[in-house]
């Protein structure tokens, strides 16, 4: 992306904010120097204080983070991982929330310091140091969330008031951090439960017709084989939603993809660079599959369909009257299928 593209997205979007948060910094230190050099009186400091609340407004700068998150979640490619990121991004975000509220709190409580009914005063903080003080601000606010209780309790009407609006906003919020948590529960045991009630079909399988028990061990040890390279690597075919591409952004993704593997052969690397677009095609043709240990490509007797590159591992091409040969990632094997066919 060029420099003069980014720049006037981010003069769109950030910029005014940034610049007003930056200009909120400098307007506080800049008072806080004249108050210090007592060029300027703020009424014994009440007014600097309420005015430090405006630096809350950073809090807007978070609003980046969601789209961070969304770039950084869609790179990882475990279905499972991405669950447990989208948990552990509900738990940062309701304890944020509870911070937030025990931050207030604790502004609520010394609000009025001539008034001795404050939390605060009840609870004598103010000399237990300050974080006692947030320790507990943040018990009191996740106790709001929760069915737990502890000892600080509102004392005036507005702590009464603050409490209300908090119980009533985490009885929105908690319910629907559960709501979240389980769905992403349910979503971690439904992916292995088709794998799992065909394991189980497989072992009745097996049961019902006598099979031995050192066949019944081979076979399963291929299927869990094959089930961690399937979980391991996705191909092009697995993924539906692929078809909903055009043409054309088809072919620059199986050319990104494929390229790489396919141009190691010298007629491919040639044609690609003196017809581009009708490479583009050749590439859309390829397909990908992933064998595991012991797995066959293909055996004696069977027709060449297609021709075979080899982008990652090792394989072993054997035939009866010669010595195995072994193929290296690079390599390819079975190419006069690519001549007859034109298929890969």
């Amino acid at each position: 992306m060029r420099v003069s593209k980014i720049a006037r997205h981010y003069a769109m979007t950030w910029l005014p904010v940034d610049l007003l948060l930056v200009l909120l910094d400098w307007t506080l230190n800049a008072l806080l120097l004249l108050s210090d050099d007592g060029i300027a009186d703020f009424g014994s400091g009440v007014f600097l204080e309420k005015v430090h609340y405006l630096r809350l407004l950073r809090l807007l700068r978070l609003l980046k983070a969601t789209s961070i998150i969304s770039v950084l979640s869609d790179r990882i490619q475990s279905e499972t991982m991405r669950i447990l990121v989208r948990v552990l991004k509900l738990l940062v975000f309701i304890m944020l929330i509870k911070h937030l509220i025990a931050c207030s709190w604790y502004a609520v409580g010394i609000n009025d310091l001539e008034r001795e009914d404050t939390w605060v005063k009840a609870n004598d903080l103010k000399g237990k140091g300050k974080v006692y003080a947030y320790t507990t601000a943040l018990h009191w606010s996740i106790t709001q969330f929760t069915p737990a209780s502890m000892e600080v309790v509102p004392m005036k009407e507005l702590e009464r008031s603050f409490t209300i609006v908090v119980i009533v906003s985490a009885m929105v919020i908690f319910s629907s951090f559960i709501s979240t948590i389980t769905n992403a529960m349910t979503q971690l045991r439904n992916l292995n439960s088709e794998r799992n009630a065909e394991l189980v079909k497989l072992r009745c399988f097996f049961s019902d017709h006598k099979v031995s028990a050192s066949l019944v061990a081979r076979i399963s040890s291929c299927i869990h084989q094959s089930n961690k390279l399937a979980g391991s690597r996705v191909h092009s075919e697995d993924v539906s939603i692929l078809e909903l591409l055009p043409v054309s952004l088809k072919c620059d993704l199986a050319e990104e993809v494929f390229a790489p593997t396919l141009c190691a052969h010298p007629f491919i690397l040639a044609w690609g660079e003196y017809y581009p677009r009708e490479s583009k095609r050749l590439f859309l043709a390829a397909r990908s599959s992933s064998l595991g240990a012991k797995h066959e490509l293909f055996n004696t007797g069977h027709v060449a369909e297609s021709m075979y590159f080899l982008s990652s591992g090792a394989m072993v091409y054997i035939r009866d009257d010669e010595r195995p040969a072994r193929v290296s990632p690079g390599q390819w094997l079975a190419e006069p299928a690519f001549w007859i066919n034109g298929s890969m």
